[in-house]
């Protein structure tokens, strides 16, 4: 009799036993996977909005009031003038951003016209990836790493002006930001 209690007894507390083990698993299962993802959405809502702002820094470099017409008029005069107030624009919206490292605005032949660093004034990028996105429209896929074995990245946009392509415009940022 008392084995015939027991088994009586052993079954229903097997089926909660199973049944609780299976509960507390999906639960303890569904909280492990919520805390992994949650950090990763949240990293990739980070980086997209990164992105998001380093397009919307390039753009507004692009459409500049004073950048592009300046642009503009250098490709017509050539004069020092033009190309000196260009440089000096460029070195004072540099300094407003302390991300970033340089700013250069190319001519329609790839030609650095205007840089916040005067050492790149002349200098002939028509053959480089970051000219041949410009020509494309806006990026800020390309990323490098400078001598000192720092990461940075390239911001990159075309400008056009009254429709017309006048050259592209290049930022080179750092990436501290895009640290996870």
């Amino acid at each position: 009799l008392i084995i015939l209690l027991l088994l009586i007894a052993l079954i229903p507390l097997s089926v909660i036993g199973v049944y609780a083990y299976t509960s507390i698993q999906n639960t303890l299962s569904g909280q492990i996977k919520t805390q992994i993802t949650n950090p990763l959405n949240r990293q990739i809502n980070k980086f997209y909005f990164l992105i998001a702002q380093d397009l919307r820094s390039i753009d507004l470099l692009a459409v500049h009031v004073e950048v592009r017409p300046l642009t503009e008029k250098f490709s017509e005069d050539h004069s020092k003038q033009t190309q000196d107030d260009l440089n000096e624009k460029l070195t004072v919206i540099r300094l407003d951003n302390r991300s970033f490292r340089r700013i250069h605005v190319l001519d329609v032949n790839g030609i650095i016209i205007g840089s916040s660093d005067k050492r790149f004034v002349g200098k002939d990028y028509n053959n480089t990836k970051m000219f041949r996105l410009g020509l494309q429209g806006a990026d800020v896929s390309l990323f490098f790493k400078d001598i000192d074995g720092i990461l940075g990245h390239y911001l990159i946009s075309k400008m056009t002006w009254e429709g017309k392509f006048i050259g592209v415009a290049i930022i080179e940022a750092q990436t501290d930001s895009y640290t996870l």
